[in-house]
């Protein structure tokens, strides 16, 4: 009777240890997919804002060079014009794509994309006038700050897009340090329990 006894509690001991360890195996997998979810948002939210400034460096370079080119009537300095003219569209289409799923940003797009091309037809006009030869219209076409008012509205509106998007990212990250901390414990939890189990078998 104790030979069966002894036996029974051996097999109830290593079920239950299997239990446990399946259990864990189990909790930390779900765990561990909730982490990988959360690290995902927190690079995508990084991504949007690295695109936003993308926009913005590109608008303020071909501003620079149309003025580099206005003053100095040196065709080079239309180099960052020209590789803004062919890249911002695409960086603001990116911006497009990434916040599929946020309404308030994709509300804010086809502003964006007013004041954008808005701002490559100024810098155009200008650089036409002066090629045409009638640099006195465009320079005073940059005097009366047409191009800086709509580079302070492009200012204002994506320094309202980086705020949306820093909010969501200091969220994101806050439940990407949560769950990392829960995956640990659930670790550390079966870790133990596992050994406590291997000890009342050997015993």
């Amino acid at each position: 009777m104790q030979t069966f006894y002894k036996r029974f509690s051996v097999i109830l001991g290593f079920g239950l240890l299997l239990i446990v360890v399946l259990a864990s195996a189990f909790v930390t997998r779900r765990q561990l997919g909730a982490q990988a979810r959360n690290q995902y948002w927190v690079e995508h939210t990084h991504e949007v804002l690295v695109e936003l400034d993308q926009v913005q460096l590109l608008l303020i370079d071909a501003e620079t060079g149309q003025r580099g080119y206005l003053y100095t009537g040196d065709r080079k300095y239309l180099q960052p014009y020209n590789f803004a003219l062919s890249q911002v569209d695409s960086h603001v289409s990116r911006v497009v794509e990434l916040t599929a799923d946020n309404p308030r940003q994709q509300a804010r797009i086809p502003e964006l994309r007013r004041l954008v091309h808005q701002k490559l037809g100024e810098l155009s006009q200008t650089i036409s006038l002066y090629q045409g030869g009638r640099p006195d219209e465009a320079k005073a076409l940059v005097l009366s700050a047409k191009g800086l008012s709509l580079m302070n509205d492009i200012r204002g509106l994506v320094a309202a897009m980086e705020q949306e998007e820093t909010s969501l990212q200091a969220a994101r990250l806050d439940k990407y340090e949560r769950s990392a901390e829960v995956t640990a414990a659930c670790i550390y939890v079966s870790s133990v329990l596992a050994a406590l189990g291997l000890m009342l078998l050997a015993y």
